[in-house]
């Protein structure tokens, strides 16, 4: 569960320090996109008449999850004078965002070892 504090004087809603994104405890978009929380204000110190109020949060997503790539190489055989392979070469890459159905783009590069 997600510690939210509110400052008894000012009113300001903070949120947990997170020192592990993505741990129990942190806000995360893939686990919780919403949370709603109550707050009460009392007056006379806590003594006194009270009111309370709904506050909804709704977490945006942030790129906090590397994509993924499968088999740690690729290999396919082309003649000199080819400029495309027989079959296909294609790098499979999975990422979090596209399993939730979220638009990611992925851009490759190659480098000549």
């Amino acid at each position: 569960m997600v510690s939210f504090r509110v400052g008894p004087r000012t009113g300001v809603i903070i949120v947990k320090n997170c020192r592990n994104p993505g741990s129990t405890g942190c806000i995360d978009y893939e686990r919780q996109r919403q949370h709603i929380l109550q707050v009460r204000a009392v007056d006379q110190q806590g003594e006194g008449l009270d009111a309370t109020v709904t506050i909804n949060v709704t977490v945006i997503d942030a790129n906090d999850n590397p994509p993924q790539i499968p088999w740690e190489e690729y290999g396919r055989r082309i003649s000199e004078n080819q400029t495309t392979f027989d079959n296909p070469l294609v790098v499979e890459v999975r990422s979090v965002h596209t399993l939730l159905h979220i638009h990611s783009t992925f851009a490759l590069s190659a480098r000549k070892h």
